[in-house]
C-alpha cells in the first residue's frame, strides 16, 4: 500500500510538473514589444509597450468618445447639451493627458492638479446641465465609483486573509 501512495505521488508531482513547464512555455515574453503581440480588434488602443505590467492606455479620442457616450446615457443629454459639453470633454481629457506626461509633476502634486482638472470638469459640466440631470450624473458616478471600490477591495486579498492561510 505504501508503494502505491508513493507511486501517485510522483505521478501527480510529475504531472504538475509538466503542466507548468507547458504553461512556462506557452506563455508571451515580457521583454516582447508589445506591438508585435497586438491584434486588429485592438483599434482603440494605442501602439505603446506594456512593460512593467501595466494596463495599455486607450487613446485620448477613445476616452473622449466614451466619456460622451457615458453622459449622454447617465444624464440623457439634449443635442444642444451635447454641443456644449462636447469641448469641455476634450479639454479635460487633453489636460489629463499632459498630466500624465508631465513629468515635473510626481506623487501627491501630480494627484492634487489632477483633483483641480476633475472638479473643474464637474463644475463645467453640471453648468450644462439641468438639476435633475446634474442628480442623475451624480448618482451614477456614485455607483460607478463603489462599483469600482468593490471590484479593488475584491481584488486585493487582506493581509488577515493571507495569513489565515
Amino acid at each position: 500500500m505504501p508503494t502505491s501512495i508513493r507511486m501517485m505521488k510522483n505521478t501527480l508531482s510529475f504531472c504538475a510538473l509538466m503542466l507548468f513547464l507547458g504553461a512556462a512555455a506557452t506563455a508571451p515574453s515580457y521583454g516582447q514589444d508589445s506591438s508585435t503581440a497586438q491584434t486588429g480588434s485592438n483599434s482603440s488602443l494605442q501602439n505603446g509597450t506594456q512593460s512593467g505590467g501595466k494596463k495599455r492606455q486607450a487613446s485620448p479620442d477613445a476616452i473622449k468618445k466614451r466619456q460622451l457616450s457615458v453622459l449622454k446615457k447617465e444624464a440623457t443629454l439634449t443635442a444642444d447639451q451635447e454641443s456644449k459639453v462636447t469641448p469641455i470633454i476634450s479639454k479635460y481629457v487633453d489636460d489629463v493627458v499632459a498630466l500624465k506626461n508631465d513629468t515635473s509633476l510626481v506623487g501627491a502634486a501630480k494627484r492634487e492638479k489632477r483633483k483641480t482638472l476633475h472638479g473643474q470638469y464637474v463644475n463645467d459640466i453640471n453648468a450644462v446641465l439641468t438639476p435633475d440631470q446634474q442628480k442623475s450624473w451624480a448618482a451614477a458616478n456614485a455607483a460607478r465609483l463603489e462599483r469600482l471600490r468593490a471590484a479593488r477591495a475584491g481584488a486585493k486579498p487582506s493581509a488577515s486573509a493571507a495569513e489565515n492561510e
